[in-house]
């Protein structure tokens, strides 16, 4: 991925509106963003997604 797409993307999800459910008429949607997306729990699956997560990023092979 474009380093400089992600960063963009993360500058307008933070000063966007919608990032936070406002404005999002979709009622499933909405819920999504604001208890999925904007979720700030951390959940036991966390550790085991991360490790996993590592073991990928330091595998060199294709």
């Amino acid at each position: 991925m474009n380093i400089q797409l992600f960063i963009d993307y993360i500058k307008y999800y933070l000063s966007s509106s919608n990032g936070k459910g406002h404005g999002v008429h979709s009622p499933f949607v909405f819920d999504f963003i604001t208890n999925v997306l904007n979720n700030k729990k951390h959940y036991y699956t966390y550790d085991q997604v991360e490790a996993l997560r590592q073991k990928l990023a330091e595998d060199r092979t294709t």
